[in-house]
């Protein structure tokens, strides 16, 4: 509490509406005296002097009677480099989905970023954009706005002439912002990077040069399927002419 602009504690109660660890609340000063002992008229103004962790104040921290005092979630940034495994040579044309899970949510989903590339809505709704995003420079991508929470990410495209990273990769963007990898199979190809100048933290992620067998199941197995079971037919037909041939010569 700020009285005639001298910070103090104040002599009255607080009573509070809400939860204070919700997203909104609002606080009461009573039973605050409205003169000074000389009989000026006192000045009340509250001052936030700390925030949630995660949160920063919007506008003004100091407010009067009927003021608000807003705390804005903080967001952060992360850059995500594709490299030739055990080089530093940056690769682009690579496909990632990231996922979120955050405080209170049991699983990763897609969500949408400005970033991503845009897709076609469900049952009429409007196109979204929570799909792939991919790198275009042999910089790396940064991606913006992220909230604070557990992300998962799955490689979608290697780069052309590099075998695609099938493992997951986990990691944790904190409250204030540190960035940490938690779990999945595919930590042994990921490197973390810290921050420098203007570029915010974030990982190195490796590929291997080569072409990769198709998945089991996938288009490739199936082509290969095709193909296989073409070639025993030409092979049975190819027999079959030739019996009969060495029949009728017979």
């Amino acid at each position: 509490m700020v009285v005639n602009g001298v910070d103090e504690t104040s002599e009255g109660t607080i009573d509070k509406t809400g939860d204070y660890e919700g997203a909104n609340w609002k606080a009461y000063f009573t039973g605050l005296p409205k003169y000074t002992a000389n009989g000026s008229l006192i000045t009340y103004t509250v001052k936030e002097t700390g925030t949630w962790p995660g949160f920063a104040v919007e506008g003004n921290d100091t407010v009067s009677t009927g003021g608000t005092i807003i705390n804005k979630q903080l967001t952060y940034n992360l850059k995500i480099v594709k490299v030739e495994k055990g080089t530093t040579t940056g690769l682009t044309g690579a496909k990632f989905q990231l996922t979120r899970k955050l405080d209170g949510e049991d699983s990763f989903t897609k969500f949408i970023h400005n970033q991503f590339e845009e897709v076609e809505g469900e049952n009429g709704e409007p196109a979204k954009k929570n799909g792939p995003f991919e790198i275009t420079s042999t910089d790396g991508i940064i991606l913006t706005d992220l909230l604070p929470g557990r992300y998962q990410i799955q490689e979608t495209k290697a780069p052309d002439g590099y075998i695609i990273t099938l493992n997951t990769f986990d990691f944790e963007i904190k409250a204030d912002g540190t960035i940490e990898p938690t779990t999945g199979d595919g930590t042994s190809l990921v490197q973390y990077l810290p921050a420098v100048g203007t570029d915010p933290a974030g990982f190195r992620i490796e590929n291997e040069p080569g072409a990769a067998l198709p998945n089991t199941g996938g288009p490739g197995t199936k082509m290969l399927y095709l193909f296989g079971i073409t070639m025993i037919g030409l092979a049975t037909s190819g027999f079959v002419v030739m019996r009969r041939r060495r029949r009728n010569i017979l």
